[in-house]
């Protein structure tokens, strides 16, 4: 987080505390720690490393104040305007992952009249192999 909103470790970590302190988030949710090694003056330390979930980086975003910070508050209301207004979120990577997936497989075509809407459904289902 020190690198991606371009402030100092002290002032990253003051943010971090107050998101728990405030109890905006909860540090046994948002929070792990993992072992590593490091070598420290040519002996080797294990050291407890804690490693924050996203929730705690967008919650560090709306708090620090740096060009970065703002940066990153466009873009996060932007993506939050945008889900509010859709209505939906779409994963365009996976959309194309499935479609491809589609494609190669055959389909099962099943037509329907909606009697309230007054209007013809078609309905695609990949069609599976039975034994």
């Amino acid at each position: 987080m020190v690198d991606l909103f371009e402030r100092d470790k002290s002032v990253v970590s003051r943010h971090i505390n107050n998101v728990f302190k405030e109890k905006e988030l909860s540090r046994k949710a948002t929070v792990a720690k993992y072992a590593t090694v490091q070598n420290e003056g040519g002996r080797e330390v294990e050291r407890n490393i804690e490693f924050f979930n996203l929730d705690v980086i967008i919650s560090i975003g709306y708090r620090i104040k740096s060009q970065r910070g703002t940066q990153f508050r466009i873009w996060a209301n932007k993506i939050l305007k945008d889900y509010l207004i859709k209505g939906y979120a779409l994963n365009k990577n996976l959309l194309t992952q499935q479609n491809e997936q589609l494609k190669k497989s055959p389909l099962v075509v099943v037509s329907d009249y909606d009697t309230n809407q007054h209007q013809n459904i078609v309905y695609f289902f990949p069609a599976f192999k039975t034994n």
